[in-house]
């Protein structure tokens, strides 16, 4: 019975990781020693930053992957190259994809990424704390005043977000309502010409290019007196840092409706 009542113990694997956001997954989950190999830009925590790096978004290094003889590889289906992701499979690596469509998902691709590299435990205490937050941010905003926003994700071409975008679900929590929602496209390009005709009240940025905030002075548009400026690396990436993304996007709309008197 002793023996029973003891912690199950996590396995050990050699985990690739083939998008930024599951780096993170890994390392929050305490794998992070288990990481053979990450995508480019897998920069955060800074532990990443000294791992192998096999690949980028284009192009994975197949010759190197095998040699790191993983046991388990992390893919973003969204963002990885199907075809190299074909070849892998010859080889009968267990590949896990992860493909969120919605914010409320999160914590169910904790406990995927848990299970897939033999930290469940882990993963069901962080995935109980996101699904805490997430209730927390649904129960605070559900009823506030709704603003009209503009999502920026570039400015040349000028892209934004539509519903079928996870990030949409970021807007709808705190209240705010995607002037682009109806686009046919989860990231459509769109004109100034339409931003300004949609009459947004705030415009929210979440790129590190600071000539992102500079399109919109030349305008007469009451929203660049509103401009929220947003960590890229908490609320584009689908990770463990997301929750703090979605906070700072609804402290950020819930000041500009207090500064319109609005009741908190």
């Amino acid at each position: 019975m002793s023996a029973c009542a003891q912690p199950v113990q996590a396995r050990s694997e050699r985990i690739i990781s083939l998008a930024p956001n599951l780096t993170e997954f890994v390392y929050a989950l305490g794998a992070g020693s288990d990481l053979v190999g990450v995508i480019a830009h897998s920069d955060y925590p800074k532990q990443a930053q000294h791992k192998p790096i096999i690949g980028n978004y284009q192009h994975l290094d197949i010759e190197k992957i095998l040699s790191l003889k993983p046991t388990v590889i992390l893919s973003w289906a969204a963002g990885n190259p199907s075809q190299q992701l074909a070849i892998l499979r010859q080889f009968h690596i267990p590949i896990v994809d992860i493909s969120p469509q919605h914010i409320l998902q999160l914590p169910a691709i904790t406990r995927k990424i848990g299970r897939a590299i033999g930290r469940e435990q882990q993963a069901e205490v962080l995935a109980q704390q996101e699904q805490a937050q997430l209730d927390h941010f649904t129960k605070d905003y559900a009823n506030k005043t709704k603003i009209r926003v503009f999502y920026q994700i570039w400015q040349h071409p000028l892209i934004t977000i539509s519903a079928k975008s996870w990030l949409n679900d970021a807007l709808q929590l705190c209240g705010g309502t995607n002037i682009f929602a109806n686009a046919t496209t989860a990231y459509p390009q769109v004109n100034l010409e339409q931003v300004l005709s949609s009459q947004p009240q705030a415009i929210i940025l979440s790129s590190r290019n600071k000539q992102g905030a500079k399109i919109w002075q030349q305008w007469n548009t009451p929203a660049k007196h509103h401009l929220i400026l947003l960590n890229p690396d908490w609320i584009s990436r689908f990770g463990p840092r997301l929750v703090k993304g979605i906070q700072q996007l609804c402290q950020q709309l819930n000041t500009l409706r207090l500064s319109k008197h609005d009741t908190p």
